[in-house]
């Protein structure tokens, strides 16, 4: 359960502030702190966006707190959730260590319709996607790839961006293509190697010196 009545106090909030910021009635603050009722998990999520972790010492059972990849807060659907995992331009096998709670959130509506924001490292995607940059990306199933399109590629030995192909004469395969072609080779993979799938919806340059 969470203290909202506590949080709200040591906040300086009013419960209008906060029935705002959930966009809901002030009653429903009001039925909240009276304990008849918690915070839904994307209220929960909305308050770590615009206050920390720190809003997890008012809660007296943390594990009933879930919070899900790629949802969107409810104080702003184009909030974009970063994650701070290893993305590989080039091929090398990285550890597949996956989070599940956002790094922090990119304010940019031009990527309301992108799951979340991951960065990449690495050489073979450039001048396109540079070394260091982060690209807004949004799940699709593998049978929705557009040939020719930038993706990232999930598998179980890295995660790579790269565009993808279609590999002439064998459907259950495809061309995994740099634009660096002068410093890198294309592969070919197997589709039933795949696990997900991304299109690249964005992407923000961030220059490494």
């Amino acid at each position: 359960m969470f203290r909202l009545a506590e949080f709200r106090r040591d906040k300086k909030l009013t419960q209008k502030d906060v029935a705002e910021m959930f966009n809901c009635k002030q009653n429903n603050i009001s039925i909240i702190e009276n304990q008849k009722k918690d915070l839904t998990d994307a209220q929960m999520e909305a308050l770590i966006v615009l206050y920390g972790d720190s809003v997890k010492s008012y809660i007296d059972d943390i594990d009933s707190v879930s919070i899900e990849k790629g949802r969107k807060p409810v104080v702003g659907d184009y909030l974009l959730p970063y994650y701070d995992v290893d993305i590989t331009l080039g091929f090398d096998n990285i550890m597949n260590d996956q989070t599940t709670i956002p790094s922090y959130y990119l304010n940019i509506p031009a990527f309301k319709n992108c799951d979340c924001a991951v960065p990449v490292y690495g050489r073979s995607m450039t001048p396109d996607i540079n070394d260091g940059s982060i690209v807004a990306i949004k799940e699709v199933s593998l049978d929705s790839v557009l040939p020719g399109e930038a993706y990232l590629i999930v598998t179980d030995e890295y995660r790579t961006v790269k565009y993808i192909r279609t590999c002439k004469g064998d459907p259950t395969k495809l061309r995994l293509v740099p634009k660096n072609l002068e410093e890198f080779d294309e592969m070919i993979l197997d589709k039933s190697k795949i696990r997900k799938v991304f299109m690249v919806k964005g992407v923000i340059t961030n220059k490494i010196l």
